[in-house]
């Protein structure tokens, strides 16, 4: 058998979809694709990519009603994956539907930076076929659909080229470990409401203010896992998704945030990176936290003021650990303390300024907030009553 005589006959056994288009269309719907695939299949026969398909010859050859079947067109139109042509006489009469068959969809991937107006010219030369297997004008073996569309991401802006070749790239490099971050999170997700999952790794996702605001495309879930794992190892990933679940569901601890789904929880500089060490932030403290800071006032031994520690809010007077209620509503700490910091680097801190520090201390304590900043005026609190040699230390 010659060589193209061996080319002719693979060409007619074989169809070629491309990859992404295939994993798009089923993570849209999988009515939308078994359509999608029931057009190529008659592309293949009309030997096309602009094919004769009425909505009735598609209904009977899937056996689908009317709303199954529409639904799933429209699904097709709407997100780029065919065209239709109605072609007329010159009367104006409709003598023709066709389909143009998009093999390589663009906008849906991320590759555009929004929706474009897509015509397509009306043939002058079709006639209409009689039967599947009857061949159409439109037909051009130098000039398929795939060279069609991969001319459209070619006119694309630069900053768009660019992505087309990031993902492009993306898809090549997915692995087992793309699939294991997912599939794990996937499974946890499950039994907390209010955390999703993804139906797979070409989901796209808004992750930040841009995306969400369409200044910025929307990234793939692929592309917010690969990007960890450059950073962390996959256990490590692993470890940090647990880490957070595990503190999520147990009444043991105080944190409750949730995270909409995985991409957000791998972006969020609050997300995987707060959660990859059990000693991170909220994961130290239990849902006592709130009542840390009543065991620092029990302990407290202020010096500029008389007060009761086991009652502190004196109703009688408007005072909270001795100071007026009024006074500590207008306290900033973060001034005081920040203020304090630069009279111990001038050594000019003074007696009289451990009223600032104790009226920061039960600022905080009232407001019960920034238990850091608490900690650091302890300390100096500690320092500078055994400096200044006065009781309560």
């Amino acid at each position: 058998m010659e060589y193209q005589e061996i080319i002719n006959e693979f060409e007619g056994e074989v169809i070629v979809l491309n990859f992404i288009t295939v994993a798009r269309l089923f993570e849209l719907d999988t009515d939308a694709a078994t359509l999608y695939l029931f057009y190529v299949k008659n592309a293949k026969i009309q030997k096309t990519n602009k094919i004769y398909a009425v909505n009735k010859f598609s209904m009977v050859g899937l056996g689908w009603g009317r709303d199954k079947f529409l639904r799933a067109k429209k699904i097709l139109q709407d997100n780029r994956f065919i065209s239709t042509i109605i072609r007329k006489d010159d009367k104006g009469k409709i003598t023709g539907h066709y389909l143009v068959i998009h093999y390589l969809n663009s906008e849906k991937l991320g590759l555009s930076s929004g929706p474009e107006n897509h015509t397509v010219d009306a043939p002058t030369l079709w006639t209409k076929p009689h039967c599947g297997f009857q061949n159409t004008n439109a037909y051009n073996k130098n000039i398929n659909a795939y060279n069609k569309e991969k001319e459209m991401l070619s006119e694309l802006s630069l900053d768009n080229s660019q992505r087309n070749g990031e993902v492009s790239h993306l898809f090549s490099a997915i692995t087992e470990k793309h699939e294991t971050v997912l599939k794990h999170w996937n499974g946890l997700a499950k039994g907390v409401i209010g955390v999703n999952g993804h139906k797979s790794l070409y989901s796209k996702c808004a992750v930040d203010k841009k995306t969400r605001q369409g200044k910025s495309p929307l990234p793939l879930v692929a592309e917010i896992i690969n990007f960890c794992l450059t950073k962390h190892q996959l256990s490590d990933i692993l470890q940090g998704i647990d880490n957070y679940f595990n503190i999520l569901v147990d009444s043991d601890y105080f944190y409750t945030y949730k995270f909409k789904n995985l991409a957000v929880f791998l972006h969020s500089p609050k997300g995987l990176r707060y959660f990859l060490k059990p000693d991170y932030g909220a994961l130290r403290y239990k849902n006592i936290t709130v009542d840390i800071f009543s065991e620092i006032r029990r302990g407290l031994k202020l010096v500029t003021v008389e007060c009761d520690v086991l009652n502190p809010l004196n109703k009688d007077n408007s005072s909270y650990l001795g100071f007026s209620l009024d006074i500590l509503r207008k306290v900033d700490p973060l001034y005081y303390f920040n203020e304090i910091k630069s009279r111990i680097k001038h050594d000019e801190l003074e007696q009289s300024h451990l009223s600032w520090i104790e009226e920061a201390i039960a600022t905080l304590i009232l407001k019960k907030e920034n238990l850091a900043l608490l900690k650091q005026l302890l300390m100096v609190h500690i320092d500078y009553k055994k400096k200044f040699k006065m009781g309560g230390v």
